[in-house]
């Protein structure tokens, strides 16, 4: 064999080894992960995250009703419920729902029934918190409120509507 044909192999074998190790530790995470979730404290920490952000829809709120704070804090807010819409999805795994009889949660079982959907509301609400974050850099009231109202109704409300419980 030639000396390109064995450097050709060698690189084709480490290359073979190299994706079957790469598999088997990326099953090995995904069987740990799973093995080692506690779906009472995943539901603890994302109802913890969920009061974050009602503590932001709160401080936009005091802003809108009696003008505490200004604009800018609610542009700062708004960019942050943003973000926390684009990581909400994650915040579900498998196995958290209301159905699953693993703690309290109000998380419909639709949330994993119609995953398309559920993540298509985050995206919503956090494009409506972007364009309230956009809206408050104007520091038109009028127009902050409206659009704080535009993102509770279809970016929160859209979402709770289809895909949480009611609470009791």
């Amino acid at each position: 064999m030639t000396s390109r044909k064995m450097k050709s192999r060698s690189a084709l074998i480490c290359l073979t080894i190299g994706l079957a190790l790469s598999l088997a530790y990326g099953l090995a995470r995904i069987q740990t992960s799973s093995a080692a979730m506690d779906p009472a404290k995943v539901i603890d920490e994302r109802r913890a995250k969920m009061k974050e952000i009602a503590a932001d829809a709160k401080a936009i709120n005091q802003f809108v009703q009696n003008g505490t704070g200004d604009p800018a804090d609610v542009a700062k807010k708004a960019s942050e419920i943003s973000a926390y819409g684009k990581l909400i999805p994650d915040w579900f795994p498998p196995g958290t729902g209301e159905g699953d009889n693993v703690g309290t949660t109000h998380a419909k079982m639709d949330i994993w029934s119609d995953p398309a959907g559920f993540r298509a509301a985050a995206e919503n609400m956090s494009q409506l918190a972007a364009k309230l974050a956009e809206v408050a850099a104007s520091g038109d009231k009028a127009a902050i409120a409206a659009q704080f109202a535009n993102l509770g109704k279809n970016g929160c409300g859209g979402c709770h509507s289809k895909f949480r419980a009611p609470l009791q």
